[in-house]
């Protein structure tokens, strides 16, 4: 059996996630931040801050990939918001 490199995982707006590629991703307590990815594993994505204005939370975060977004494409993360606008509304 042979292992085969993982190439690209899918985000919550199904585009692909390659190593490079910046994305929007939470940190703890609902922190957001733009990350770029740093590798990819068979099951998850490592990312790393690009704007790490503090040591205290590690700069590498291991992350599922529907738990991130892709900012390279504005048309896709419009029609999500729309799509999904008023779902959790109270």
């Amino acid at each position: 059996m042979s292992k085969s490199k993982t190439e690209f995982h899918l985000d919550i707006l199904e585009q692909e996630i390659r190593h490079g590629s910046f994305v929007v991703a939470n940190y703890y307590n609902g922190d957001l931040q733009v990350c770029i990815v740093d590798s990819l594993t068979p099951k998850m994505v490592k990312v790393k801050r690009i704007l790490a204005n503090s040591n205290f939370y590690p700069k590498l975060k291991t992350k599922y990939p529907k738990d991130l977004c892709v900012i390279n494409n504005s048309d896709a993360i419009t029609m999500f918001i729309l799509k999904n606008a008023g779902k959790n509304a109270r």
